[in-house]
């Protein structure tokens, strides 16, 4: 493993999708290998410098606003990126909750039915956040989404040498603007589906992803 370490802990822009882009500095590598459950170091920290290649000028001031911005831009990222991947777990999750409400005889149908109206709501915020995979496949035109609008300032963030556009600052704004709700729905159907494991378990539902069955001697 080969590990990357800034001397001013500027590394900002940094994701396995789209490389890494870092200001010029000073910077160290190390090399070390995990086995076992253990870090053994290869080599130990070695000093370089990273040089701007002045292929054209760049005040420091816009140096310094593309640092901050891509610093905003990554954290959206992570964060959308796990919600979304957070959102599939819950999506799987109900699905066997679902299935063990059914299976039992008595099951109670208002449970079902507020596990159908969660799955809805799931679905609306992987729209919002990915775009509408069905319009998408019949190739009718569909609403910008959060990924969407993240995708092309990070594709055009990877390669500039100049201050944000005004145009990827406007998109960040409202990417950002519009995740704050999704991300709040994500918490309170969280909340409710934990609900619901709850009420599972006291009708002495089968095991769901998640849960861990109750048990007293």
């Amino acid at each position: 493993m080969v590990t990357f370490t800034p001397f001013d802990e500027t590394n900002v822009f940094n994701s396995p999708e789209q490389g890494i882009m870092v200001p010029p500095g000073d910077y160290k590598v190390s090399l070390s290998k995990f086995e076992d459950g253990i870090f053994t170091e290869l080599v130990p920290p070695v000093s370089f410098r990273i040089e701007a290649l002045n292929l054209q000028s760049m005040p420091i001031t816009d140096r310094n606003a593309l640092i901050d911005f891509s610093k905003k831009v990554q954290e959206l990222f992570r964060v959308s990126r796990g919600t979304n991947e957070y959102s599939k777990e819950l999506i799987n999750k109900l699905k066997y909750m679902k299935e063990a409400a059914i299976q039992k005889s008595y099951a109670n149908a208002l449970i079902i039915k507020n596990m159908v109206e969660l799955e809805r709501r799931l679905s609306t915020v992987d729209r919002k956040l990915n775009g509408d995979a069905t319009l998408l496949r019949r190739e009718f035109e569909s609403p910008t989404s959060i990924h969407d609008r993240m995708n092309t300032i990070m594709t055009g963030l990877i390669t500039t040498t100049t201050a944000p556009t005004t145009t990827f600052i406007n998109s960040y704004n409202e990417a950002a603007k519009a995740f704050t709700p999704i991300y709040n729905e994500i918490k309170l159907i969280d909340s409710d589906i934990k609900k619901l494991e709850q009420e599972l378990e006291q009708s002495g539902a089968s095991y769901t992803p998640g849960r861990l069955p109750d048990w007293k001697l």
